[in-house]
């Protein structure tokens, strides 16, 4: 059984892909990744040209700057049929395949090669009518239209049409949709774009002899890190993303140290990811270090910080997250998407109510008030061990494969 995963571009849904693709070789699968680093020269320069042409044609139906890379129309693509590894796999896998990689059209082309496919989503993208997070929208559960992101939002707008092009193709295909997070499989099951197709949901895989706990007052000697403080860790592509929920960290640290301000010069922030030299106003000691290259430094990064913050407002299953629950630290969190998938109420760490600065704060204190609770970090590891490792994942995805290899067989 041959399997190859597609992906466009590097980002969250790629290291899973990646991910993924290596667990199933583990397991005995023939498995590989196509992505635009296995296209033609021609094809890369495609795929960027498209996604510019998407940027100016969306321009000229925005909201805002903001929506820019919140939205995606999926009329400009590239045909990867014509690629032996995608021709010869027995089964098509897709991951995220926006910005200019793969087109309505190119959906066409795929399902004229009569192959089983999987798509598995990291976002909504794929049954909304263009947005990758719809907020408190359900548009998406009938038709859209009327869609925020649009500055002339309509019953009849070009979310509804994009829509209407995903149903029509969406039917005639052989396709499962997978999911990596509960949450987002209950959405897709909303979506009538979905209401003819077989969803469930699998989390993403993460190698755990690679993320594992290690001794953090050794790797704070080796990171120049402070080996008496409390380290609180974030980290996130895109600080300034409003989605990443940065301005929120920031309240709820403010409002610690006014409520607790004997603890003020013992913790520390510790930020990972890309700052474009920013300055943040807090109250308490911390460091930039900009983005760290390679899992194996990661890791000690994780296993060096006390306590691992997501203060995410939308996210489906996140990298980030399982890697610091994997290296045994505990993670604080809003209860939203498909975090309480993995962190588990005052068991691994700490659920906030959504959007609340205040019951950020008291997450941060009260994983500081029990950070010599060994429980915390080997609840953390477990949490990892019995649901996301690598054998694991890829057995469900076996089975999937083998279902669908059969069904695909009888129907010839």
């Amino acid at each position: 059984m041959k399997i190859v995963h597609v992906n466009s571009i590097k980002g969250g849904g790629s290291i899973a892909c990646n991910r993924l693709s290596e667990a199933l070789n583990l397991s005995g699968v023939t498995s590989q990744t196509f992505n635009m680093y296995s296209l033609s020269m021609i094809d890369t320069k495609r795929v960027w040209l498209n996604l510019l042409i998407e940027k100016i044609f969306f321009s000229g139906y925005q909201e805002s700057k903001k929506a820019r890379f919140k939205f995606t129309i999926p009329f400009w693509g590239i045909d990867i049929t014509k690629y032996d590894e995608v021709k010869n796999a027995d089964i098509i896998h897709l991951h995220w395949i926006y910005n200019g990689f793969l087109s309505l059209r190119s959906f066409k082309q795929l399902a004229k090669l009569n192959k089983p496919i999987v798509w598995t989503l990291h976002d909504m993208g794929a049954f909304t009518g263009g947005c990758f997070y719809s907020n408190d929208c359900d548009h998406y559960k009938n038709s859209c239209g009327n869609c925020f992101y649009l500055k002339k939002p309509a019953e009849n707008d070009i979310s509804s049409k994009i829509y209407a092009l995903k149903k029509k193709i969406y039917n005639g295909m052989n396709i499962h949709i997978v999911t990596c997070s509960n949450w987002l499989g209950n959405l897709a099951k909303e979506s009538s774009l979905f209401e003819m197709l077989d969803v469930r949901a699998i989390p993403n895989p993460i190698n755990i002899e690679i993320f594992k706990p290690s001794h953090s007052g050794d790797i704070r000697k080796n990171l120049k890190l402070p080996e008496n403080k409390f380290l609180i860790l974030f980290v996130a592509a895109n600080i300034a993303d409003e989605r990443k929920g940065m301005n929120y960290l920031i309240d709820a640290i403010v409002k610690l140290c006014q409520k607790y301000p004997e603890i003020k010069g013992n913790i520390e922030l510790l930020i990972i990811g890309d700052v474009k030299n920013a300055s943040f106003d807090f109250p308490c000691n911390y460091s930039l270090t900009g983005f760290i290259a390679g899992e194996a430094a990661m890791c000690n990064y994780y296993s060096a910080a006390d306590m691992f913050v997501s203060p995410s407002l939308d996210d489906n299953l996140p990298n980030t997250v399982m890697e610091s629950l994997s290296c045994g630290t505990p993670v604080l969190a809003f209860n939203t998407g498909g975090i309480p998938d993995m962190v588990e109420h005052k068991k691994n760490g700490y659920l906030s109510n959504y959007k609340s600065a205040d019951d950020l704060m008291n997450g941060i204190y009260w994983i500081y008030e029990n950070r010599l609770n060994t429980e915390l970090k080997t609840n953390a590891r477990n949490k990892v061990l019995t649901n996301y490792n690598y054998s694991i994942v890829a057995e469900k995805y076996i089975q999937l494969y083998k279902k669908m290899n059969t069904v695909s067989k009888a129907t010839k």
